[in-house]
């Protein structure tokens, strides 16, 4: 080989060896993060069509074999269909991340390749007003071998320019870009069906939230050939509302072109933020706020973030503005981040205003966006800085926001209020069987405080949403709740302060001392009045004993007669001290040998009180 055809290889190297490289960065970690970007990949097409003008129609076909993608973007430029094959190629990495934030064609759309190593790319240029067609593939087979993939980045920059072709106009067909994947085609251990599935469940579940995100996009096609075919089409429309500040979208499905469902997306937005929450008509400017997808990603940046299902904000926040780290899985909030926070608190006032907006017109079901945690953030400086300006704003907001719903049929004047007002029924949600317990803490307290708890259809909802770290004082746990009812005075005071019979009371309280029992917390009837003695007031178990003052040789009735003589010679009531009748039904709770008899009863000093001078009443 010539010395000048060595120097010419060596700078096609060169040239071809940052790309190359790059190319190799993304496509090394796709085995080890395929659950997530089984997830995205769906998300980085309709990201790049979604770039390409208003007004975007996009559509996928899935058949046995392969997938295509398709949408009526506006016709790319020479560097933009360019930067396909060699990805940033002409930036540094500062660039080049600045550049991604959004999306433009660059290492994001490299992570498509988990659905095949070789994509099929067809499209539509404009270059000084002069429209081209072109089609070139894109071979990532060896994902480890960057001579593999410099050549192949050769391979397709010669296909791109071969086949560029001059045209007088834009084809008949508005779907004049398309990416096809070869699904069996792709890397050990993926299964491409299956990455498919994976991808248009995420679609389904969040297509709604992109649709209000990304006005740009307006129609979405999933056209399904693998058994029979099915064709959903996905369209955004806004919905007139009277609520200052809100903005509600429309997502409609239609299925073989007849009208499937509708979902519904509440919109506020904040200078450069947006929050959105799921929600449904109850009746006008009424809502019901529905529940988030499971594992939804909770930042969006036009698109899902993939992987920020844990970051801890109540509802979904997207800002066009947030700088994703590299792996565009979240946003760092350092004090260097200073735009990722200013979208932070944009979000947090647009979430105060929702609190306000649940509040005054009533909506239900607020609990769906109370899911909120303390901070798990490893520097200092940023979480002072979190708790300080989101964390907690965010929990005042919940605590003191009337947003707990109450029984329909309670007699109150309003049945809403905050959860400083209220009580939570609550159990270590370790515990088994722990949606029983606090089933059996809720019907127990809603005979007492029905007014402090939420009503029965949402007191689990509450117990599941809330992280009683935050709200610790606010948990009614079985000792919260013996403290909250423990009885001062006597049974009929009780009862007649809860609308209850006298037997009724006693009913209850048998049954929640067998309760306590049962969950083997005992302690506790020592610790407040929840049971009753022969006087008819509650007391703590402490001192009291059972009676066993019948005999065989008393009438029916005189051992009471026995008890009025013991107080009138002692001046003492035994009553006092004696275990109400009715609470002997309860199985072990006073020991055998724990026992007041006869015996005790007439072993009575006659030094305290002469008997001819007391005043006994007759035993006839």
């Amino acid at each position: 080989m010539s010395i000048q055809n060595k120097l010419k290889d060596l700078k096609d190297q060169k040239s071809y060896s940052i790309p190359a490289k790059r190319v190799l960065e993304h496509l090394k970690p796709i085995l080890s993060k395929s659950n997530d970007l089984r997830q995205r990949w769906i998300w980085e097409l309709l990201q790049n069509a979604s770039d390409l003008g208003d007004n975007i129609k996009a559509r996928f076909e899935i058949t046995a074999d392969k997938l295509k993608f398709s949408h009526n973007g506006k016709p790319f430029s020479l560097d933009e269909a360019y930067n396909l094959i060699m990805p940033d190629s002409t930036k540094d990495e500062e660039a080049a991340h600045k550049k991604s934030v959004i999306g433009q064609f660059g290492t994001g759309f490299i992570s498509t390749h988990i659905l095949s190593k070789v994509i099929q790319i067809e499209g539509i240029i404009e270059d000084e007003e002069q429209l081209y067609s072109f089609s070139f593939h894109l071979d990532r087979s060896e994902r480890n071998d960057k001579d593999f993939l410099i050549e192949s980045i050769k391979e397709s920059e010669a296909e791109y320019r071969e086949n560029l072709e001059e045209l007088e106009e834009l084809p008949e067909d508005e779907f004049q870009t398309s990416f096809t994947y070869q699904i069996e085609n792709t890397y050990s251990s993926l299964k491409g069906q299956d990455t498919i599935d994976d991808g248009i469940k995420s679609f389904r579940e969040l297509i709604p939230y992109v649709l209000t995100f990304r006005p740009q996009l307006t129609e979405v096609e999933v056209i399904d050939r693998r058994t029979s075919t099915t064709k959903l089409t996905f369209k955004r429309a806004e919905v007139e509302n009277d609520i200052d500040d809100l903005i509600v979208i429309k997502t409609s499905c239609h299925k073989n072109d007849k009208h499937f469902e509708d979902k519904l997306i509440g919109n506020i937005i904040e200078e450069e933020t947006e929050i959105a929450f799921p929600i449904e008509e109850v009746k006008e400017n009424k809502f019901q706020l529905l529940s988030f997808p499971e594992r939804c990603p909770r930042l969006f940046c036009a698109f899902p973030m993939i992987g920020t299902s844990e970051f801890n904000f109540p509802v979904l926040v997207h800002s066009e503005k947030f700088v994703p780290n590299r792996e565009r899985d979240g946003i760092e909030l350092t004090a260097f981040d200073e735009e990722n926070r200013e979208r932070l608190v944009e979000a947090k006032i647009a979430f105060k205003k929702l609190l306000e907006i649940v509040q005054d017109n009533e909506w239900t079901e607020a609990f769906n966006i109370c899911r909120f945690t303390n901070p798990d953030i490893d520097d200092t400086e940023t979480k002072k800085w979190f708790v300080k300006e989101i964390f907690n704003p965010i929990k005042d907001g919940i605590f003191n926001t009337n947003l707990i719903e109450l029984d329909e049929s309670l007699k109150l004047d309003k049945h809403r209020k905050s959860l400083s007002s209220v009580y939570i029924p609550y159990v270590d949600r370790r515990t088994k069987n722990k949606e029983e317990i606090v089933d059996k803490i809720y019907d127990f307290a809603y005979k007492v405080i029905g007014d402090r708890i939420p009503c029965k259809d949402h007191f689990l909802n509450w117990y599941e949403m809330l992280d009683f770290e935050i709200f610790e004082s606010e948990k009614l746990d079985i000792e919260k709740l013996c403290e909250t009812i423990s009885a001062k005075g006597k049974l009929a005071e009780f009862a007649n302060a809860n609308s209850l019979t006298e037997d009724e009371t006693v009913d209850y309280f048998i049954d929640l001392v067998e309760f306590i029992i049962e969950q083997e917390e005992e302690e506790l009837l020592g610790k407040y009045n929840l049971l009753l003695n022969q006087s008819n007031v509650f007391a703590k178990i402490k001192g009291l004993k059972l009676d066993r003052i019948d005999h065989k040789g008393l009438k029916d009735r005189y051992n009471e007669k026995l008890k009025d003589i013991y107080n009138s010679l002692s001046n003492k009531e035994c009553r006092e001290n004696l275990l109400h009748k009715e609470f002997e039904k309860i199985d072990n709770l006073i020991e055998k040998d724990d026992k007041y008899d006869l015996k005790e009863l007439v072993d009575i000093p006659l030094i305290l009180t002469p008997l001819r001078q007391s005043k006994v009443t007759p035993l006839s």
